[in-house]
């Protein structure tokens, strides 16, 4: 904890970011914050208006690059949020339910943004689940897409029959099969 000075807010505060960061983040993003000068800048950006969570978020995020385990934490705290998304990116389609489970649309729609996680920059939890439902939407939107065209594929395809697909020439091993 840190002195308290009279310009300073009350150390409870520092506890209840802490408690969050450890409760809703993990052990990593509480260690995160406390590094010197940690609390401080999360104290900052309360001041400018941020609530408590965005402004520990926006601290740890801006702390992903030196931990790549400390991106486990952050993105972790988006899943169930995303998963309920993910739901109702796939209600459009009945088909597109039955042959993707949402975790797998999750899932995918992470390993797209992993790359770039770190530079996209962290404004509100609001801005990221609104990133999140855009590309969600698209992914469902893709595999809709694809499903319908490769449903379409197979009702142009005519029935042939094993002899069409051959021609003329003698097939010898399905002869004696068939004998």
């Amino acid at each position: 904890m840190t002195d308290a000075r009279p310009d300073d807010p009350a150390p409870s505060s520092d506890a209840r970011l802490l408690e969050f960061a450890r409760g809703q983040l993990g052990p990593r993003s509480e260690r995160c914050l406390r590094a010197p000068g940690a609390l401080q800048a999360v104290r900052a950006r309360m001041a400018a208006g941020a609530d408590l969570a965005d402004a520990v978020l926006a601290h740890v995020h801006s702390c992903l690059r030196a931990d790549p385990r400390l991106a486990d934490e952050f993105a972790a705290h988006f899943v169930l949020d995303l998963m309920l998304m993910g739901r109702m990116s796939m209600a459009t389609s009945s088909r597109l339910r039955r042959f993707l489970d949402t975790g797998d649309l999750v899932l995918s729609v992470f390993g797209d943004v992993w790359a770039e996680f770190g530079d996209v920059p962290f404004i509100s939890r609001q801005q990221y689940k609104r990133l999140f439902a855009q590309r969600l939407d698209w992914k469902a939107a893709d595999q809709a897409r694809r499903m319908t065209a490769s449903t379409r594929r197979e009702d142009l395809r005519s029935a042939q029959q094993p002899e069409e697909l051959h021609g003329s020439q003698a097939d010898p091993l399905r002869d004696a099969m068939r004998k």
